[in-house]
């Protein structure tokens, strides 16, 4: 089948979904230049290389990246293995000066935010064609293609799964069994009393990081003796916001990017700071939290996201002072943009966190765009802006620059 002929399955399985999810969509896109879409392609590349050289090099930074001792056992059974980083996706900070910074990287499991990205696309595809665009660019249907990689010759599929019900499963599940797959979801209790339950000619792990380190070495390796999805060292290692400090230290890039890669690499991520390092930097954060927000290194879904703005003084020093703080990242509160809309005829003044599709070294195009009227758009009300690579913005009508 071609990357077409998959799609066409997936919007047919999904299409009732689809005229949902339009509701969240703001009817005035982002145009996508192609300058700024050779930069998100840029970017991914050299990220792809920094993933890729943290797998073989993580244990040189333990300094830096101080990873729980169970992680590190787990890592260690995965030496001299072939490794493929499968799907990483940076979220973007859209910077009050019109560039953008990424600030984190979601990459726990295989594909979170990706099919989800494809509504957004099949919004960007009928806002283009309403208002006479021939030439939108379309880098998200090839990967319908390079995501059957491993799947097409496969009959039975295997998801373990964490008790959380990962919003991913619900739109591949569907999708994998219209192709003839048949799937089983495992609960993560069930796999952990009988690994025998989830043999099948590909696994798919759903696996909290937590839940990861209550299976013996023997249910590891059982896992990661088959073909499976995500490699875990992609869902420990650049999910880990102390990857991004990393990024900062030239021990770390010098071997893998020159200086002009290096440059362009940190002009468009956000600085950050681990526990223990630069303590008048911290210091500072303690005295003046509207200009920082505090991150726990590992967890995702911004679960313990702490913007200094938004707390009082008293909430903020409080976090100083508790015992997670060791756990925590810091990073600069960067002044972004916000975006006058209307949603539903009431007037939104948004800020908005972009993504791109990053999937091993390919780049599939931004994908969604939250917005909120929160400053951590996660934590507050969930709408969505469509992107629009075009060479011709004035036929866009009322827009917003990504």
């Amino acid at each position: 089948m071609t990357s077409e002929e998959y799609r066409s399955v997936f919007f047919t399985v999904h299409a009732d979904k689809y005229l949902y999810l339009k509701r969240w969509y703001h009817t005035d896109p982002f145009w996508v230049s192609p300058e700024r879409d050779a930069e998100f392609a840029r970017f991914g590349l050299l990220m792809h290389r920094c993933v890729q050289s943290l797998a073989e090099r993580y244990e040189s930074f333990n300094d830096t990246m101080q990873l729980p001792p169970r992680t590190l056992r787990i890592l260690r059974m995965l030496h001299g293995r072939p490794y493929r980083p499968g799907t990483f996706r940076p979220d973007l900070l859209l910077c009050a000066d019109g560039g953008w910074r990424a600030c984190e990287i979601t990459s726990r499991f295989m594909y979170s935010g990706y099919y989800a990205s494809c509504f957004t696309d099949r919004a960007a595809e009928q806002m283009a064609a309403e208002r006479g665009i021939a030439d939108r660019g379309d880098p998200m249907t090839p990967m319908f293609g390079y995501a059957m990689r491993e799947l097409e010759p496969c009959r039975t599929v295997s998801v373990i799964k964490s008790d959380d019900r990962p919003e991913a499963l619900k739109l591949y599940q569907p999708y994998f069994e219209a192709l003839g797959k048949q799937v089983t979801v495992i609960p993560f209790e069930a796999y952990a009393a009988d690994p025998s339950l989830a043999d099948a000619d590909l696994v798919i792990s759903e696996i909290k990081q937590t839940d990861l380190w209550l299976l013996s070495d023997d249910q590891i390796r059982r896992l990661v003796d088959r073909p499976y999805l995500q490699d875990l060292r992609t869902a420990f290692l650049p999910h880990d916001k102390r990857f991004f400090a990393l990024l900062q230290d030239d021990a770390f890039t010098g071997p893998i990017l020159t200086r002009e890669e290096t440059a362009f690499l940190r002009d468009h991520i956000v600085i950050t700071y681990v526990y223990g390092a630069a303590p008048d930097v911290w210091a500072d954060a303690r005295a003046r939290k509207d200009a920082y927000i505090l991150k726990h290194a590992r967890l995702g879904k911004s679960e313990k996201v702490f913007a200094g703005c938004t707390l009082t003084p008293e909430a903020w020093d409080a976090l100083f002072a508790g015992e997670d703080i060791r756990e925590m990242v810091l990073q600069p509160y960067m002044a972004q943009r916000r975006f006058e809309t209307f949603w539903e005829g009431q007037r939104f003044v948004e800020y908005a966190v972009a993504t791109i599709l990053l999937f091993d070294d390919r780049y599939f195009g931004p994908g969604l765009i939250r917005s909120s009227s929160h400053p951590v758009t996660n934590q507050g009300d969930d709408r969505k802006f469509v992107p629009i690579l075009t060479m011709h913005p004035e036929k866009l009508g009322a827009y917003h620059v990504l």
